[in-house]
C-alpha cells in the first residue's frame, strides 16, 4: 500500500505527546491533578481519584530498586497504597537494595511526568491511570505518515501511523512505550504548548448542537430544525448559551424519541473533529501556541497501541511509529462484528 499524509507537525520545545485527544479534558498540565467533576461515575469515585498518592523512590539502589518495581509511582489510590508499599518491600528484600518508597508531600504534574518519562528520549506515564507516551524529537516541521492495511480483514484500517523525522535505512526499532485509547482518536502535539489547549471551552464562543437515529426525522419536525450537510439534524454557530438553550429542548423529547445527541462547543477538540470528519484520511492538523499538532482517528477504536522509536545504524531518530493493525486490534474488530 502507498504510504499517504495525514498533516504535520511542529515541537519547539522538543516533545511530541502521543495521546488520545478525547481525553485531554483530564490533562492538568502544571497545574495540581485534579480529577474534573461529572467525568467518573459517581462523586464518590472522583474523591478516590483526588485522594491518590504519588511516590518517588530513594536510596544508592533507588535506579535498579525502579527498573525492578516496574510500576508507576504516580496516581496509586489510598485504598490500595498497603499492598503497593508492600510489593515494594519484596522487591527490595529479595534482591538486597538499598531502596525505600516515599509518599510525597505534593502531587507531580502532567507536565512534570512527561518531563521525567522522556529524560532518556522516551517513555509512557500516567494520567488518572490512562498510559500517553513522550517523545524527543526534533523541534522542525515533521510530516505526519501511515499506511494502510491493504488486506483482508480491514484493508482500509490503518496498519501504522508515524512521525516521519528523517530520511535513512532503519537499522533497529525501540519500544517508546504503549499509548492508551478510550475515544478512538490518537493527537501528535506539542508538550509544552498543551498548556494552552481549550478542551470544552469555545475559541470563539460558538457551539453547535447536532442529533441522529431512527426518529431524527420525527424531531427535526418537531422543533423545527435542519438537516446538515452530514446527515445528522441540529443548529450551527450559535452563541453557546443559545445552544444549551435549545439543545435542552430537544434532549428533553429524547424519552420519547429515539435520538443520539452531540452538543459541540467550538473549542481545539472540537476544530480538530471537524476536520477529521471531513478528511479522506481522517485526520485534522491545527495550530496551537506556536506549535502544530495533528490528530486522527485509529480506524480501529479503542485500545492499547505500541509505540516505537525507528532509528539509523548511529542511533539517530528515523520515525516515530505507533502500530496501530495490532493482532489484539483485528481480534477486537472481528468481535464488534461478530466474526
Amino acid at each position: 500500500m502507498a504510504v499517504e499524509t495525514l498533516g504535520e507537525v511542529q515541537a519547539p520545545s522538543g516533545t511530541v505527546l502521543i495521546v488520545d485527544m478525547g481525553l485531554l479534558n483530564v490533562w492538568c498540565h502544571d497545574r495540581p491533578p485534579v480529577m474534573p467533576d461529572g467525568l467518573l461515575s459517581s462523586d464518590e469515585q472522583t474523591a478516590r481519584a483526588n485522594d491518590a498518592a504519588d511516590y518517588r523512590i530513594e536510596g544508592a539502589d533507588a535506579g535498579r530498586a525502579a527498573q525492578l518495581f516496574d510500576r508507576w509511582l504516580f496516581d496509586i489510590p489510598r485504598h490500595g497504597s498497603a499492598e503497593y508499599e508492600a510489593s515494594f518491600a519484596e522487591v527490595v528484600r529479595k534482591n538486597a537494595l538499598d531502596a525505600r518508597l516515599v509518599t510525597r508531600d505534593q502531587r507531580v504534574t502532567h507536565l512534570e511526568r512527561a518531563r521525567q518519562a522522556v529524560a532518556g528520549g522516551s517513555g509512557e506515564f500516567p494520567v488518572h491511570g490512562v498510559q500517553m507516551v513522550a517523545v524527543k524529537t526534533p523541534a522542525l516541521p515533521l510530516r505526519v505518515i501511515g499506511e494502510r492495511r491493504g488486506s483482508s480483514p480491514y484493508p482500509d484500517c490503518w496498519s501504522w501511523i508515524a512521525l516521519d523525522v528523517a530520511p535513512g535505512d532503519v537499522a533497529s526499532v525501540a519500544p517508546a512505550g504503549t499509548v492508551a485509547v478510550d475515544k478512538a482518536r490518537l493527537m501528535f502535539v506539542d508538550l509544552e504548548a498543551l498548556g494552552a489547549w481549550r478542551h470544552e471551552e469555545p475559541t470563539d464562543g460558538l457551539a453547535d448542537f447536532v442529533f441522529w437515529g431512527r426518529d431524527a426525522q420525527a424531531a427535526a419536525e418537531r422543533f423545527g430544525v435542519p438537516k446538515l450537510d452530514d446527515g445528522t439534524f441540529g443548529f450551527v454557530d450559535l452563541p453557546v448559551m443559545d445552544a444549551v438553550k435549545r439543545g435542552e429542548e430537544i434532549e428533553a423529547a429524547r424519552a420519547e424519541l429515539r435520538i443520539a445527541t452531540d452538543f459541540r462547543p467550538h473549542s481545539h477538540h472540537y476544530h480538530l473533529l471537524k476536520q477529521m470528519r471531513g478528511s479522506r484520511t481522517e485526520s485534522g492538523t491545527m495550530e496551537l501556541a506556536g506549535s502544530t499538532c495533528c490528530a486522527f482517528f485509529t480506524s480501529w477504536g479503542d485500545g492499547f497501541f505500541p509505540v516505537f522509536r525507528e532509528l539509523d545504524e548511529r542511533g539517530a531518530l528515523l520515525r516515530v511509529r505507533i502500530d496501530l493493525g495490532t493482532p489484539q486490534a483485528i481480534a477486537n474488530m472481528d468481535y464488534v462484528n461478530g466474526r
